[in-house]
Protein backbone atom coordinates (compact mmCIF):
# COMPACT_ATOMS: atom_id res chain seq x y z
CA UNK A 1 0.00 0.00 0.00
CA UNK A 2 1.70 3.03 -1.06
CA UNK A 3 1.31 6.35 1.09
CA UNK A 4 -0.03 9.43 -0.98
CA UNK A 5 1.66 12.49 -0.05
CA UNK A 6 -0.40 15.78 -0.08
CA UNK A 7 1.61 18.81 -2.26
CA UNK A 8 2.27 21.71 0.00
CA UNK A 9 1.33 24.77 -2.29
CA UNK A 10 4.42 26.89 -2.65
CA UNK A 11 4.60 30.25 -0.78
CA UNK A 12 4.57 32.13 -4.12
CA UNK A 13 1.34 30.23 -5.25
CA UNK A 14 -0.36 31.49 -2.15
CA UNK A 15 0.73 34.99 -1.99
CA UNK A 16 -0.12 34.77 -6.66
CA UNK A 17 -3.76 33.39 -5.43
CA UNK A 18 -4.71 35.87 -2.08
CA UNK A 19 -3.36 38.70 -4.29
CA UNK A 20 -5.40 37.80 -7.83
CA UNK A 21 -8.47 35.91 -6.07
CA UNK A 22 -9.06 37.66 -2.63
CA UNK A 23 -7.38 41.07 -2.46
CA UNK A 24 -9.26 43.09 -5.03
CA UNK A 25 -12.30 42.53 -2.95
CA UNK A 26 -10.89 43.83 0.19
CA UNK A 27 -11.66 47.80 0.73
CA UNK A 28 -8.42 49.79 1.51
CA UNK A 29 -8.70 50.94 4.84
CA UNK A 30 -7.65 54.62 5.98
CA UNK A 31 -7.18 55.54 9.50
CA UNK A 32 -8.01 58.67 11.07
CA UNK A 33 -4.98 60.92 11.15
CA UNK A 34 -2.87 58.87 8.30
CA UNK A 35 -1.49 60.34 6.33
CA UNK A 36 -2.68 60.14 2.46
CA UNK A 37 -1.73 61.52 -1.38
CA UNK A 38 -3.94 63.66 -2.89
CA UNK A 39 -4.19 64.50 -6.40
CA UNK A 40 -6.15 68.05 -7.18
CA UNK A 41 -7.31 68.74 -10.92
CA UNK A 42 -8.14 72.11 -12.07
CA UNK A 43 -9.40 72.49 -15.40
CA UNK A 44 -7.65 73.87 -17.92
CA UNK A 45 -9.15 77.25 -19.06
CA UNK A 46 -11.02 77.48 -22.90
CA UNK A 47 -13.97 78.95 -24.33
CA UNK A 48 -16.52 77.35 -22.07
CA UNK A 49 -15.37 77.96 -18.44
CA UNK A 50 -13.72 81.33 -19.06
CA UNK A 51 -11.13 80.49 -16.40
CA UNK A 52 -7.46 82.32 -16.03
CA UNK A 53 -4.73 79.90 -15.70
CA UNK A 54 -2.22 82.94 -14.04
CA UNK A 55 -4.81 82.88 -11.00
CA UNK A 56 -3.55 79.24 -10.34
CA UNK A 57 0.00 79.93 -11.02
CA UNK A 58 -0.19 82.80 -8.74
CA UNK A 59 -1.75 80.66 -5.91
CA UNK A 60 1.31 78.24 -6.78
CA UNK A 61 3.83 80.77 -6.10
CA UNK A 62 2.22 82.35 -3.00
CA UNK A 63 2.16 78.84 -1.56
CA UNK A 64 6.03 78.51 -3.00
CA UNK A 65 6.34 81.93 -1.38
CA UNK A 66 5.95 80.57 1.65
CA UNK A 67 7.99 77.81 1.67
CA UNK A 68 5.48 75.14 0.52
CA UNK A 69 6.34 72.77 -2.64
CA UNK A 70 4.80 69.80 -4.27
CA UNK A 71 4.33 67.93 -7.32
CA UNK A 72 2.51 69.67 -10.32
CA UNK A 73 1.67 68.90 -13.81
CA UNK A 74 -0.66 69.49 -16.69
CA UNK A 75 -1.57 66.92 -19.70
CA UNK A 76 -3.70 67.23 -23.02
CA UNK A 77 -3.19 70.85 -23.40
CA UNK A 78 -5.21 71.02 -26.46
CA UNK A 79 -8.29 68.95 -25.51
CA UNK A 80 -11.69 70.26 -23.82
CA UNK A 81 -10.55 67.97 -20.80
CA UNK A 82 -7.01 69.61 -20.25
CA UNK A 83 -6.48 69.57 -16.39
CA UNK A 84 -3.70 71.22 -13.99
CA UNK A 85 -2.48 68.73 -11.47
CA UNK A 86 -1.47 69.45 -7.93
CA UNK A 87 -0.15 65.77 -6.23
CA UNK A 88 -0.13 66.20 -2.35
CA UNK A 89 1.77 62.93 -1.41
CA UNK A 90 5.31 61.66 -0.73
CA UNK A 91 6.69 65.23 -2.98
CA UNK A 92 4.75 67.89 -0.50
CA UNK A 93 7.30 69.42 1.16
CA UNK A 94 7.17 72.50 3.78
CA UNK A 95 4.80 73.56 6.77
CA UNK A 96 2.25 71.49 5.91
CA UNK A 97 0.22 68.13 5.92
CA UNK A 98 -2.69 66.45 4.73
CA UNK A 99 -4.31 63.98 7.07
CA UNK A 100 -7.56 62.13 6.80
CA UNK A 101 -10.42 63.08 9.00
CA UNK A 102 -13.45 60.98 8.30
CA UNK A 103 -15.77 60.24 5.51
CA UNK A 104 -17.86 62.47 3.99
CA UNK A 105 -21.85 61.81 4.82
CA UNK A 106 -23.42 63.59 2.19
CA UNK A 107 -23.85 62.28 -1.59
CA UNK A 108 -23.95 65.91 -2.57
CA UNK A 109 -20.43 67.26 -0.81
CA UNK A 110 -18.70 64.18 -1.89
CA UNK A 111 -18.53 65.65 -5.63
Amino acid sequence: MAIKYYKVPSRWNIKHLYNRYIRPFIPALVWRGQEIDVNINFPMPNKENKLDIRDLFEAESYLYKYGINFDTGAGLMKRPEARRDWEWDFSLRGNVSVKFRGVCKTKEKRG
